[in-house]
């Protein structure tokens, strides 16, 4: 319930309307990596999206949960179909419409 609050308030401060999709990494891969870890993927993911021509912003809510939203829907669905290429780091995704 926690990561619920937690986005919606990033929804607020950044004022993204379409959605956010939280993610939850690995906890194999969290386990391994410090808060760092989480802070490198979602530089990366960020990077990847940004290239592709997808304005996501990318957030670390805590080590091992990511959140990307955006205000444009079709970048919301750019973000969920670059997601389902990064199974080995991920151990769920949800999207979560506003």
């Amino acid at each position: 319930m926690t990561i619920r609050y937690n986005l919606l308030f990033l929804a607020l401060i950044f004022q993204v309307r379409s959605g956010l999709v939280e993610v939850s990494l690995d906890p194999t891969f969290v386990s391994e990596q410090a808060m760092d870890g989480s802070e490198r993927i979602a530089s990366t993911w960020k990077t990847i999206l940004q290239n592709s021509g997808a304005n996501a912003d990318v957030y670390v809510v805590k080590n091992g949960e990511i959140a990307i939203g955006s205000s444009d829907r079709s970048v919301i669905h750019q973000v969920t179909s670059f997601l389902k290429t990064q199974k080995a780091w991920i151990k769920h995704y949800a999207l979560n419409e506003l």
